[in-house]
């Protein structure tokens, strides 16, 4: 009966296994249990659901923001050479001041000047000396800094119910790498959740922060803690003992007090200068910004573009700007060297989390970029360095030209915004 069947072209169901059986069942029972419980899954996004229309402005969201995942990774990978030199730096600095001053090292009293006390010594020349001694004071800023920042994603991803975005990790060590390393721990926190808060509900039509959070958290420092952040006493952490920035040094009295000081081209590019930890050292991030141009954060228009900018500004500021200021007067490749033109370039205004702008756009955003930072710094007495405030400004003018260029209406584009893409198609 069964060959007859099969020759006629009939076919039988097979039978299922126990374990196939089994496995059908749980299957069976575990879905409407999923769906009635789909709060517990915070982390996957899919198993949301909503009856609620939303009565405010709309987001419209499209792949440029799972593409941009990889390009965070990226990201955090291209700031652990910046980390590193950043914590060798400081244990270095502190402990150069303990050989030079012996009674400023028996003085000392914080708690991680203890506990760095019984693992190394105080020799300048050992690295396992500076890198530990540093990473004393650099860990527990690095882990407030993420527990804060998580804790907002998390509120926050619970009320979009979203999934939990991960890209908090990088904006927490961009904000780190923005501070000195003696800012107290309370401090550290209060600045991140200031930032976090504001790059979570002040956000673009496309639903990316409309200020970058590291740099609003610093700048918000400087603001409510200006002792904590600016002056000579701040950038090492050892009790009675001061020392200005080499951009300080320039705004005294130009290169000549640079170099009266002992400090050279190469001394500032590699990063043995004071000034905040992550922008000591510019050969380290520009060994960063190789990772980002080789995970395709940015091509190579944005840096030809930004070093373009960079020179371009300078020589108009000779021409036209007051030629005695020292800082006007600086080379073009010395800007590079001092301060944070390099982070703020290159981590901070091409960050993925904020900014996604066309191919076409780089090289108009790269100069635009220094152009800003560079005048920032120089017509900014105030600050030391006005890189923050310039790249709260250039996270403005993003949020413009991407809705400029790309419409929130699907597939469609204005005049301007298609020939700002490249694209031939135009509608009126």
């Amino acid at each position: 009966m069964l060959r007859a069947n099969a020759s006629c072209g009939a076919r039988t169901l097979p039978l299922l296994s126990v374990h196939e059986s089994k496995r059908s069942l749980a299957l069976l029972f575990a879905f409407p249990m999923a769906i009635r419980f789909r709060w517990l899954f915070v982390s996957d996004g899919y198993a949301f659901l909503t009856r609620r229309i939303s009565r405010f402005a709309f987001q419209y969201r499209n792949s440029s923001g799972m593409q941009s995942i990889p390009k965070r990774r990226a990201l955090l990978f291209a700031l652990l050479p910046a980390l590193l030199v950043g914590t060798l730096h400081g244990g270095w600095q502190m402990n150069l001041w303990f050989n030079e001053r012996p009674d400023v090292f028996a003085v000392q009293n914080s708690w991680q000047f203890l506990i760095a006390g019984e693992w190394v010594q105080a020799d300048p020349a050992s690295l396992r000396d500076n890198f530990v001694r540093g990473a004393v004071y650099m860990v527990p800023m690095v882990l407030i800094a993420c527990i804060v920042a998580g804790m907002v994603e998390l509120f926050q991803a619970t009320r979009q119910q979203r999934a939990i975005d991960a890209g908090f990790v990088t904006t927490a060590l961009l904000y780190v790498l923005l501070l000195p390393l003696s800012l107290p721990l309370e401090w550290v926190a209060v600045g991140m959740l200031v930032g976090a808060m504001a790059g979570a509900f002040l956000t673009q039509s496309s639903g990316r922060p409309m200020l970058h959070p590291a740099a609003v958290g610093a700048v918000f420092l400087l603001f409510a803690a200006p002792d904590r952040v600016t002056g000579d006493t701040v950038w090492t952490p050892v009790d009675g003992v001061s020392g200005t920035t080499a951009l300080g040094l320039v705004r005294q009295g130009g290169l000549d007090t640079l170099t009266a000081a002992g400090f050279s081209w190469w001394d500032c590019f590699v990063g043995k200068t004071q000034g905040a930890m992550g922008d000591v050292s510019s050969l380290a991030l520009l060994g960063g910004v190789l990772i980002l141009l080789a995970a395709r954060v940015f091509s190579w228009r944005y840096v030809v573009g930004s070093v373009l900018g960079l020179v371009l500004i300078s020589l108009v500021l000779k021409v036209f700007a007051n030629a005695n200021d020292p800082l006007v007067a600086l080379p073009w490749y010395w800007q590079i060297a001092l301060g944070g033109w390099t982070f703020a370039v290159f981590y901070l205004v091409a960050d993925p989390l904020v900014v996604q702008f066309p191919a076409r756009l780089e090289w108009f955003y790269g100069g635009l970029a220094s152009m800003l930072l560079l005048l920032g710094r120089v017509f900014n007495p105030a600050y030391p360095d006005g890189a923050l405030f310039a790249v709260l400004l250039l996270g403005l003018i993003s949020g413009l030209l991407g809705s400029v260029v790309y419409s929130p209406a699907a597939g469609a584009r204005t005049c301007v915004g298609s020939f700002l893409s490249g694209s031939r198609s135009c509608r009126s």
